[in-house]
């Protein structure tokens, strides 16, 4: 059994205040995130783990895990095993089920079954190409995976751009790919697969807004390739059927030199039909209804030689 990694999990109660300690417990195994745990009705807490260890051939064996711990930070149930030699790159918890993704040359969505705590059992996976990072439910039978695509180098398996897959679980036990939608690319690259606040997903406005960033490594000059280097905000359609569409993309204005990093779109929202996308240096307004016809815009007249960084919530 791999037990050379563990994690500690601390547990504090705060009541008018007052906090304070109760217990902690060891659990096998790394978490990625914060999607890696969750909290049931009944207090007790979910995570998924993913334990490695490195043999002597210098290869990596690992496996994947889910644990329940009690109110009391015992446990009480464990799924051991799941896709051997994979570890975990996403999870999302949705009440009492669990959707993980693995991987290690495709990518295997898998359903847990939380509903009786004490035995979490395995539903069922999909296997598809490339890899999500990110999961996001979109409604109560939509699941929305962000990550890569990839693509096969001489045996080797290597990012190549962003991958949108749109999944029906609407049966546990028979979750079906939809739709998906690639930005090809060796240098495209996105916030959106590791930083979920930059991600907008709306079933109101059935809208899917990601930012993207496009490199330009023919250039030799530092400040060529800087400015060349392009930011912008690409936004999806997603429609009642499940399937995906390219709508637009919003490009904030270069600036030049070092300083073209500071137009990199860090957030999205959207008031009433106006999509606003946020940089560093600019903030754009774009009509959702017309296009994503712009509508006004504001410099942000920041420095990037001062080097104080807005901080994004």
């Amino acid at each position: 059994e791999l037990e050379n990694q563990k994690t500690v999990i601390y547990k504090f109660s705060i009541n008018n205040g007052n906090i304070k300690y109760v217990g902690k417990a060891d659990v096998k195994g790394h978490l990625l995130n914060s999607f890696s745990l969750s909290e049931d009705g009944n207090k007790n807490l979910r995570l998924a783990t993913t334990t490695s260890v490195w043999l002597v051939n210098g290869s990596i064996k690992s496996s994947n895990n889910v644990i329940v711990l009690n109110s009391n930070l015992k446990k009480i149930g464990e799924l051991s095993g799941i896709a051997n030699s994979e570890k975990i790159y996403s999870s999302r918890f949705d009440n009492n089920y669990l959707f993980l993704v693995t991987f290690k040359k495709i990518d295997p969505l898998f359903v847990v079954n939380l509903s009786n705590p004490k035995k979490p059992t395995l539903l069922g996976n999909v296997k598809v190409s490339g890899v999500s990072t990110y999961l996001q439910l979109y409604d109560n039978n939509t699941l929305v995976g962000i990550g890569y695509n990839l693509k096969n180098d001489n045996g080797r398996t290597m990012r190549n751009g962003i991958k949108i897959s749109i999944f029906n679980v609407s049966n546990y036990k028979n979750v079906k790919l939809l739709d998906s939608y690639v930005l090809n690319g060796m240098d495209i690259y996105s916030q959106s697969t590791y930083e979920h606040k930059s991600i907008l997903l709306s079933k109101s406005k059935q809208i899917l807004v990601i930012p993207v960033t496009e490199y330009n490594y023919d250039k030799q000059d530092e400040n060529d390739y800087l400015s060349s280097t392009k930011y912008f905000a690409v936004v999806f359609k997603i429609k009642k059927s499940g399937k995906i569409n390219l709508f637009g993309r919003i490009e904030h204005p270069q600036r030049k030199g070092v300083c073209s990093y500071t137009t990199r779109i860090k957030r999205e929202l959207y008031i009433n039909n106006v999509l606003y996308t946020i940089s560093n240096s600019y903030i754009l307004a774009n009509n959702l209804t017309n296009n994503l016809k712009k509508l006004n815009s504001i410099d942000l007249n920041f420095n990037c030689s001062n080097r104080y960084y807005p901080i994004f919530y």
